[in-house]
């Protein structure tokens, strides 16, 4: 025959089941929370990185901007003001400005190219 179970061996039983039941929902934090650390921890590096590539791109668009003025600047000493790419060039340009200029240097270089060839075919012939 079985002794019937106390009340208190009951309420006892019922109490370590709960204590069983906090502790591996305390577990189950603690993980979540280590997880959660370390997603933080991931963003704030990609976010450093991302500043720090942000800081590199502005650092070269302001190299690349010194450039073009740089460049601008040597171009108008090259070009008399009175010509039309001059007074665009020194009124801060235009988008129109830059295709005349373009469109120069296009052709410029087609000459060249046609020059070269020239020259080449002659010294052929020299030969």
């Amino acid at each position: 025959m079985s002794k019937p179970v106390s009340r208190h061996a009951t309420q006892f039983q019922e109490i370590e089941r709960k204590i069983d039941e906090l502790k591996t929902a305390c577990s189950d934090l603690r993980k979540e929370i280590s997880q959660r650390q370390l997603e933080v921890k991931t963003m704030k590096e990609e976010n450093e990185k991302q500043t720090r590539q942000i800081q590199e791109d502005q650092k070269q668009r302001d190299t690349s901007r010194d450039t073009v003025i740089s460049l601008k600047v040597g171009i108008c000493a090259l070009i008399p003001q009175k010509t039309f790419l001059g007074s665009c060039l020194l009124s801060r340009t235009t988008p129109s400005c830059f295709f005349f200029l373009q469109a120069e240097l296009l052709t410029a270089n087609n000459e060249l190219a046609t020059l070269t060839k020239e020259a080449d075919r002659c010294h052929k012939q020299t030969k």
